[in-house]
């Protein structure tokens, strides 16, 4: 359980089921962030993974600076180590059929599945 006292207090904020900030993390219940528990951790390091039509599958270490809901979308924003560029992600919360056409994943998730099966 999150103790109430970490959620920060921002009236520009609207914290959700799917969607909470927290005082150094969020939070975020969605297909995209594949993270231990939907947490995601202000200035840690993860992958963000794109699919993008005609180039294929590109992967880059970013660290996370915020999220936000802003109308009917999920915006992340990061930034990628290696080009020196900050970068922002949307994904459509009102058509449940979409799919996500990128990924912020922190290696933990495949780490914890792969001792699972471990014979």
């Amino acid at each position: 359980m999150i103790d109430r006292r970490l959620i920060q207090q921002n009236p520009n904020v609207q914290n959700t089921d799917k969607f909470q900030h927290h005082k150094g993390f969020f939070v975020l219940d969605f297909d995209c962030i594949l993270t231990k528990n939907q947490i995601v951790n202000v200035q840690e390091e993860y992958q963000l993974v794109d699919f993008t039509k005609g180039e294929g599958i590109q992967s880059r270490v970013v660290i996370f600076w915020h999220a936000l809901t802003k109308g009917n979308y999920l915006k992340i924003i990061v930034y990628d180590i290696a080009n020196k560029v900050v970068i922002q992600r949307l994904h459509d919360l009102t058509n449940p059929e979409f799919q996500c056409d990128w990924f912020l994943i922190n290696n933990d998730v495949f780490e914890e599945d792969i001792l699972e099966f471990e014979f």
